[in-house]
């Protein structure tokens, strides 16, 4: 446990050291996630979703930003309630980042 907590601990460091931060936004659409132009998901990443009162309603995707560093989610996805969400992602050096947001629908 102690090894998971200080690999987390560095991905959050990590992710803190990129220059722009992981925007979340909710429009007509769907749920945008508006990543950093620096942000470099080459060896792959999730977008997780947790529900802490129903974990049937758990969900993740893989990262697939478009050009301009935008991935978007219908709502189709998701139930009404409250979700714990975390990105992870590994970029081309090998090194991991972590977001962790919340987000209601």
């Amino acid at each position: 446990n102690e090894l998971a907590f200080d690999q987390t601990k560095d991905e959050k460091a990590n992710y803190t050291a990129l220059e722009n931060p992981i925007h979340i936004e909710k429009n007509e659409l769907g749920v945008n996630f508006i990543y950093p132009s620096e942000m470099n998901a080459e060896k792959g990443g999730k977008i997780a979703f947790y529900r802490p009162d129903q974990k049937k309603y758990d969900c993740e995707f893989e990262i697939q930003m478009s050009e301009d560093h935008i991935q978007r989610l219908a709502y189709s996805n998701f139930r009404d309630g409250y979700y714990d969400v975390s990105i992870r992602w590994t970029d081309a050096n090998d090194k991991t980042y972590i977001f962790e947001s919340n987000i209601s629908f």
